[in-house]
């Protein structure tokens, strides 16, 4: 599949919202909970037969680094099984932090809109369920972000 152009996104949509600006300070699910993508008739762009192409959108207000060894891995996850009890697949992520936590990287990532293009089509397989999980760790992780799903246009 070509990649995407991110010039292409839609608003990032409310009924899509993976996670509120609640402050994460433990690992867990967001706040939207488990979105069913195939059984509500969502506006996501369709291509290539029944793959779905959108993306990840988060609004990083803040995150903390103040000891140093903070680190925050937002998941966007899929499976075919309604409550996750198996079969689950990463289908994009975000990670911000501190420099030191994360690889390749040499200074603190910034707060801001960061987008990461999926499709729920993965090795042959199509994910109709889609969560946010939280993977935060340091002495004092805390991280705000409004995390939504945006459709591609035409």
């Amino acid at each position: 599949m070509a990649q995407p152009n991110l010039h292409h996104i839609g608003p990032p949509d409310a009924l899509l919202e993976l996670h509120d600006a609640t402050p994460v300070t433990v690992d867990g699910v967001g706040t939207g909970g488990i979105l069913d993508l195939g059984g509500i008739g969502l506006p996501l762009s369709l291509s290539e037969g029944a793959n779905m192409l959108a993306a990840m959108v988060a609004e990083i207000s803040a995150f903390d680094v103040a000891d140093g060894d903070e680190n925050y891995k937002l998941t966007l996850q899929g499976s075919n099984v309604a409550n996750f009890a198996s079969g689950i697949v990463e289908l994009a992520q975000i990670q911000v932090g501190d420099e030191s936590t994360i690889q390749d990287v040499d200074v603190v990532p910034p707060v801001g809109r960061y987008i990461r293009p999926f499709t729920n089509w993965q090795a042959g397989t199509q994910y109709q369920f889609v969560r946010l999980k939280f993977d935060v760790s340091g002495a004092t992780p805390s991280i705000t972000a409004n995390v939504r799903l945006a459709q591609f246009r035409g």
